[in-house]
């Protein structure tokens, strides 16, 4: 769980908290026009009462309601870019975390959706890079960490939602980063992105022995 160590906390225009790191707040503050909040980040955190969280929200592309009271909106990054067409993205999360060390109590939340960047070979400052993030060489460990981290904050018997594009690497592989195993799941229009459902088991230390086909 983060210590929050090198984190600051903003209030934005909306009046909600947004918390970042040290190295990036000064400036997004400046951008966004955020102001100083008197609370620490931890304390907020433990404030927020969202029941449903989002660690690797982007541009949050798959909401329906981007600003939807019930969520908190993670990423590791505030950013603005300009697309290849031309459309503006807006990557402004209300808290800057990082999924491997999510800064949230054990059993927080109902529902956690996990749409973690999916790309491996991918240009630094390409627009793709912008829009979906980067896979680093170490994504395995990554990934098994990001699974662990939302089912510990997910209550007993809570959702996580899944979304991995099968683009460039299989789904199998990484499925393989976590011992638990999807109810169920389906690939919608198009065939490469799959969507998996799984729920967390009410007893402590126990995983399904259930296989899956992917």
């Amino acid at each position: 769980m983060s210590t929050f160590k090198n984190r600051k906390l903003w209030i934005d225009s909306r009046g909600m908290p947004v918390i970042t790191t040290t190295s990036n707040g000064a400036r997004n503050a400046e951008h966004w026009g955020w102001t100083p909040a008197i609370a620490t980040p931890s304390e907020m955190a433990g404030r927020m009462t969202g029941k449903v969280l989002d660690p690797t929200c982007g541009a949050r592309m798959m909401w329906f309601n981007k600003t939807d009271p019930r969520a908190i909106y993670g990423d590791q990054r505030t950013e603005t870019h300009t697309l290849c067409d031309g459309r503006t993205l807006n990557i402004t999360p209300d808290v800057e975390l990082d999924f491997r060390e999510l800064p949230f109590a054990d059993e927080t939340f109902r529902l956690v959706v996990f749409d973690p960047p999916h790309l491996t070979n991918v240009g630094h400052s390409s627009w793709l890079a912008a829009k979906y993030g980067r896979l680093l060489p170490s994504w395995q460990d990554d990934i098994t960490a990001g699974f662990a981290e939302c089912f510990r904050v997910l209550k007993p018997e809570g959702i996580l939602i899944f979304k991995w594009p099968e683009v460039q690497v299989p789904l199998g592989d990484v499925l393989a980063c976590t011992p638990e195993k999807p109810l169920f799941g389906h690939t919608g229009t198009n065939p490469t992105t799959h969507w998996m459902t799984f729920m967390k088991d009410a007893s402590p230390d126990h995983h399904s022995d259930k296989e899956t086909d992917a």
